[in-house]
């Protein structure tokens, strides 16, 4: 049976070539596959008429002993049950009085040989000493690389020898190149990901070495027995005589390369890059020792470049590092109080430790903006971009939405709802990159009699794109940095956090009124809880004696959290007091207070809602600044107080509306904070339906008296609430004389 088992194959459907089982070998060796113990054939390639004297149909079957000799079968059979054939090994065999080499490796179950000649001679052992050395003492990559192309060329004698390294889209560029004088230099072009196909890297990763001595070869086919072909051809993936794809024949013919040879450079199980080495003068084939030792070079190759990148990384790391403890230690001291004010001061530092030409620090609910940084639209459409769970976010290239600074990103949380963050930014890069050919070119239409089908691009001349949308990558020692100053930021803003809340605390105990004394015929109660993250806020309730029957009755909240917040509730909270105390005229003490807040507050917001109670009337005067809407309860039904709210305090001081509701006997007044109904993934509208409900509820319920704004509050806590809760109520009871 044929073992042509192959399709046709162009650059439509080359990504998915089969490459590792092309039921072909190159003409240089001779292959064979027996079963073990046996040692019966089970395929054989079709030259093995010429090297043996006996057709491959006939083969099959046979004990291999009667195709390469007793000897050489005693030598194959002791090797094989010493059970040193791991993954490939040589032993020496003869054919005709003349030394070759056997390859042994195992695949499908059957212990594949390999027979090809032996050179005339070892490589000389100085070529390998002094190649080691060199490579020993190169400090960097480059040094490395460019040791690695001058001795494996002078090891194998290819006419040029290239080292050719991956990026992370797996295009390839040539970082070094030794080469015969007269050909032009291929150093620092570039090649497309389509050159080497995902198949094709896969198989240089798991195999060293792969070797072309004659592109010009005509493939020998294999001839497996009808029981073995019916369930799967061979897999080739370790020989090395594969046959190779027509396209990467093609290829290099387009080159004008007449034999070549691919050394793999793995680092972590991973293919870096790859020594390609060109010969142009005719077949070359660098015999079994040389391709040995080529192939121990590639290891120790493989070994140096991790070795001289880790300590490149770790070199540039330590000096990075350095500077992002200097600046952790600036700002997260605890002499610091103003955030902003310690990171514009280490600006330089800031961005230099990730190599950055802007910043955003966004803590302790500011935005600290250094150096050059993008728009706040630009922000947010990266804030939306990055993905779900990852606490970092880095990208070369934002693509839409990005402008002039922000190309390149690298964002770090601070907090787990991206409210606190970290963002650096770098420009656009604009930069040309010379390629070996076209590289929007790989497939050129080629006529074929009536057919038209696709083949690979022949022009391998110097192309330069220019390159633009992209920033300059972000380098390990810059994420490591960068990871280590957001590390310490972190844990110096909780240590802040902690600090100031401890001091808000202290701040919102002391402030806090003590419930005026008990005015018959009334009950008043209140409730405060802090953010679910134990934040402090900004909200704030109070209830005194405005005298002549009058009782006052306040809830505000500032925007923000923290101790800034905390200090700015307390200084409105007594100024609004100050105002009620002079005239208890809800609206008119809103006015001044917004007026006071221009002079003494500026750029201060807050919200309020305002009661004057005559306990004598029951009569509730009551003034809205951007405050949520009050709510009146009784007899199992709620209703909020129909009004419109003034703008809120700290916009535009001006006039305030009064409003005039009375209270029945056995009715609420519900006054609250935002913190009670908002949540995030939850219209505000349902929050407010839900505490209409539960005042309703709580008006039918028996609850003890001073209890009934923490009854409320409790049934409102569906879920982990942002923002800090006040509530205050106000009850008119039933018993009232």
């Amino acid at each position: 049976m044929s073992a042509a088992w192959s399709a046709p194959v162009d650059l439509d459907n080359c990504a998915a070539e089969p490459i590792h089982i092309p039921g072909a070998i190159q003409p240089h060796g001779v292959l064979l596959a027996v079963t073990e113990p046996e040692l019966s054939v089970v395929v054989a390639s079709r030259n093995v008429e010429d090297w043996f004297g006996v057709r491959a149909a006939d083969v099959i079957g046979a004990d291999v002993g009667t195709v390469i000799g007793p000897a050489n079968r005693d030598t194959v059979d002791r090797a094989r049950r010493d059970d040193w054939v791991q993954r490939r090994d040589d032993v020496a065999l003869t054919v005709g009085e003349r030394p070759h080499v056997g390859t042994l490796y195992r695949s499908g179950g059957l212990l594949v040989i390999e027979i090809e000649p032996v050179e005339a001679a070892d490589p000389p052992a100085t070529v390998m000493r002094e190649a080691a050395m060199a490579l020993q003492v190169a400090p960097t990559v480059a040094e490395v690389a460019e040791a690695a192309a001058r001795w494996v060329r002078s090891l194998t004698g290819f006419d040029r020898v290239m080292v050719y390294r991956f990026d992370a889209d797996w295009h390839g560029e040539v970082i070094a190149e030794a080469r015969r004088e007269d050909l032009n230099s291929f150093l620092g072009l570039h090649y497309p990901s389509t050159d080497i196909p995902a198949q094709a890297r896969e198989l240089y990763r798991r195999n060293w070495i792969r070797l072309i001595p004659d592109v010009a070869y005509e493939p020998v086919e294999l001839e497996p027995s009808s029981g073995y072909a019916s369930e799967r051809p061979l897999d080739l993936s370790g020989s090395t005589l594969r046959s190779v794809s027509p396209i990467h024949i093609e290829y290099l013919t387009n080159m004008g390369v007449s034999a070549s040879m691919s050394m793999s450079i793995v680092i972590d199980g991973e293919l870096w890059g790859l020594i390609a080495c060109h010969h142009y003068s005719g077949p070359h084939r660098p015999g079994v020792a040389t391709r040995n030792a080529a192939e121990y070079l590639a290891q120790l190759i493989s070994l140096r470049t991790a070795e001289t990148a880790e300590a490149d990384v770790r070199r540039r790391t330590l000096e990075l590092v350095a500077l992002a403890d200097h600046v952790a230690d600036a700002v997260r001291s605890p002499a610091v109080e103003d955030l902003d004010a310690a990171l514009h001061a280490e600006e330089a530092a800031v961005l230099g430790l990730a190599r950055a030409t802007g910043a955003i620090v966004a803590a302790e609910e500011t935005w600290c903006r250094l150096g050059s940084t993008p728009a706040d639209a630009v922000v947010r459409t990266i804030l939306d971009r990055w993905p779900a769970g990852e606490a970092v976010f880095q990208v070369d290239q934002l693509g839409a939405g990005a402008d002039d600074v922000a190309s390149g990103v690298l964002a770090y949380q601070l907090t787990n709802d991206r409210r606190e963050f970290v963002m650096w930014f770098r420009p656009e890069l604009v930069r040309q990159v010379d390629w070996g050919g076209d590289p929007h070119n790989a497939k050129i239409a080629r006529e074929e009699g009536d057919e038209i089908r696709l083949s690979p691009r022949k022009s391998f001349d110097r192309w330069r794109e220019t390159v633009r949308g992209h920033s300059e990558p972000w380098h390990e020692s810059e994420l490591r940095a960068a990871t280590r100053f957001v590390r310490h930021l972190t844990a110096g803003l909780l240590r802040r956090q902690r600090d100031h809340a401890e001091i808000a605390s202290d701040l919102q105990r002391a402030m806090r009124p003590d419930l005026p004394p008990p005015v018959p015929g009334w009950t008043f109660d209140a409730h405060y809880e802090t953010a679910g993250s134990g934040e402090i806020g900004g909200d704030w309730w109070d209830v005194f004696n405005a005298g002549g029957g009058q009782i006052v009755a306040v809830v505000g909240d500032v925007a923000g959290h923290g101790l800034r917040a905390a200090a700015e509730m307390a200084q409105l909270r007594n100024i609004l007091r100050a105002y009620l105390l002079d005239d208890p005229a809800p609206a008119r003490a809103l006015e001044r207070l917004d007026a006071a807040m221009s002079r003494v507050l500026p750029g201060t917001i807050a919200t309020a809602i305002c009661a004057v109670l005559d306990t004598a009337t029951a009569t509730v005067h009551l003034s809205h600044a951007g405050h949520m809407p009050a709510l009146v309860g009784g007899e199992g039904t709620a209703e909020f107080v129909a009004v419109k709210p003034d703008l809120l305090l700290g916009v535009s001081p001006g006039p305030r509306r009064e409003h005039v509701i009375q209270l029945g006997r056995g009715q609420v007044l519900v006054l609250y904070s935002d913190g009670l109904v908002e949540r995030r993934n939850r219209p505000i509208d349902d929050g407010l339906a839900l505490l209409r409900d539960v005042v309703a509820d709580a008006t039918g319920a028996v609850v003890p008296d001073g209890a009934l704004a923490t009854w409320i509050a409790e049934r409102m806590r569906t879920d982990a609430h942002e923002d800090d809760v006040s509530v205050l109520v106000i009850r008119h009871d039933v018993t009232a004389p």
